[in-house]
């Protein structure tokens, strides 16, 4: 098995489709956006496979220095915003806009929702 890098994403689907490289690792979500808006190379949003289960799951982090004075105001601006797009449901049109799945939507919501 040989291992290939490439300079993008786009790239690396391209070749996919091209039947030049069996596998392409990488974000699911991140791959749709390219296979719908790529404008690097010419690509078939039909041609691509998702395998499951995912090779990995990464958390996303707000990082807010502690020294800022204005700390605690920027953190709970943060979270009355995702509450606010929570309730209202703006937050599923959002993810829907980045092809995100109805499964994926209503986990994260929920886990919104929990914490």
């Amino acid at each position: 098995m040989a291992i290939t890098s490439t300079k993008s994403l786009p790239t690396s689907l391209y070749l996919l489709q091209q039947g030049r490289i069996d596998l392409v690792a990488g974000t699911k979500e991140v791959g749709k956006y390219w296979l719908e808006y790529s404008t690097e190379v010419n690509l078939d949003k039909n041609k691509i496979e998702y395998l499951l289960p995912d090779l990995a799951t990464h958390k996303l982090y707000l990082v807010i220095s502690q020294s800022n004075y204005r700390a605690k105001e920027y953190l709970q601006k943060f979270n009355r915003g995702i509450d606010a797009i929570v309730e209202n449901g703006s937050i599923a049109d959002i993810m829907k806009k980045h092809n995100f799945s109805n499964e994926k939507i209503t986990e994260y919501i929920n886990f919104l929702k929990e914490n």
